[in-house]
């Protein structure tokens, strides 16, 4: 007699382990042959997620200024709602005014360094075919026509069309918007969302992946809040030394060129020379030496942020090594573009730590059991 085979024994040991590698098989191949079209619906998704991603940005970059003001400004007020919608209030205040008065001040000069790099194009052309006829005569230097295609971009309109993409790119002012009231919402509501959203969490999902994943989050929010916040200091610092020495030097647009140089600096390493790129365009408008000058300024203030007063200011906040920070901003960038660059650093910062808590973890897991053997 032969011996029975029941069918649940075909489909625990044969039947389900050689259907679901088919069927794996068929989705990787289904994926890698409409991978374009996927990433496609992925982005466009992402894409109506913008304001509440905008929003969440705004909310994490605003907390800390709020809950500076809830501690400080109004700590007298008993009411937790009432204090917490002031301490709102003022924020939003101080964060637009700041807004308003840089824009008011930086447009007008960026206006006038355009107007007046146009006005000495034909000048600058003169001296670099000087240039080129006295020590590199084999190049042909007629054929360099910076004038004429600065008079082309200027005369057809091309500092309207640059101011004119504020008013075309109506649906990021859109976004913005709603970003910011999503941000209010957060920031009024933030215990009520992080109760809810862990009640949930922890409905759906084990225990222990709730308690590791809150782990992760604070943690996440701690290395975040230091840097951004140490990096912001150690911006607002290297604008106001650009600022001040620019009005030593005697330099125009101080004002201008320090928040740009300010701004790049948010960028670890090369945040000082991408914003010397624009800002050195800027000076060549006013004279040519001023621009020299100030390149020779930039380097030595960047070797002073880098090597003095940014490892001071943010000796704490990450702690990860020199080489990780340059790795960090390499591939974030090349992955995210700027904002990779920027996020690359804390991002690379969390995974390390937590992948050294790990290892030493598991290393010293490893020495208690062959101690115990």
């Amino acid at each position: 007699m032969g011996m029975k085979i029941s069918i649940r024994e075909v489909f625990n040991s044969t039947f389900w382990r050689q259907l679901t590698l088919i069927a794996s098989g068929l989705g990787l191949y289904f994926l890698a042959a409409h991978i374009h079209e996927i990433w496609g619906q992925i982005g466009a998704f992402f894409g109506l997620l913008t304001p509440f991603i905008v929003g969440f940005v705004l909310a994490f970059l605003l907390n800390g200024l709020l809950v500076f003001l809830e501690k400080n400004t109004f700590l007298s007020i008993k009411n937790r709602k009432k204090r917490r919608l002031w301490s709102l209030v003022m924020t939003l205040v101080i964060t637009l005014g700041v807004i308003i008065i840089l824009f008011s001040f930086m447009l007008p000069q960026l206006r006038d360094s355009l107007t007046q790099l146009q006005s000495k194009m034909s000048d600058y052309q003169q001296a670099v075919q000087n240039f080129l006829n006295n020590y590199f005569p084999f190049i042909d230097a007629s054929s360099i026509k910076i004038d004429s295609f600065a008079q082309d971009f200027f005369n057809n309109g091309g500092f309207d069309r640059l101011l004119s993409y504020s008013g075309q790119a109506a649906s990021s002012v859109i976004n913005l918007f709603i970003g910011l009231v999503v941000a209010i919402y957060i920031l009024y509501n933030k215990e009520l969302y992080a109760r809810q959203t862990k009640k949930f969490a922890y409905a759906f999902l084990p225990d222990v992946w709730v308690y590791e994943g809150i782990k992760v989050l604070r943690y996440a929010n701690h290395t975040f809040t230091a840097f951004f916040y140490s990096k912001l200091i150690d911006s607002l610092a290297v604008g106001v030394i650009c600022f001040v020495g620019m009005l030593l030097l005697g330099m125009k647009y101080s004002l201008l060129i320090s928040v740009i140089v300010g701004i790049t600096n948010i960028i670890p390493f090369f945040g000082p020379f991408i914003g010397a790129i624009p800002s050195t365009i800027i000076l060549l408008a006013v004279d040519p030496l001023q621009a020299l000058w100030f390149v020779l300024f930039i380097l030595v203030l960047q070797q002073f942020d880098g090597n003095i007063m940014g490892p001071r200011i943010m000796s704490n906040s990450i702690g990860l090594p020199a080489i990780w920070v340059m790795f960090a901003i390499v591939v974030g960038g090349g992955m995210f573009g700027f904002a990779g660059m920027i996020l690359g650093i804390p991002v690379f910062a969390m995974i390390y730590d937590l992948v050294n808590e790990f290892v030493n973890n598991r290393h010293h897991a490893s020495i208690l059991e062959k101690s115990k053997n």
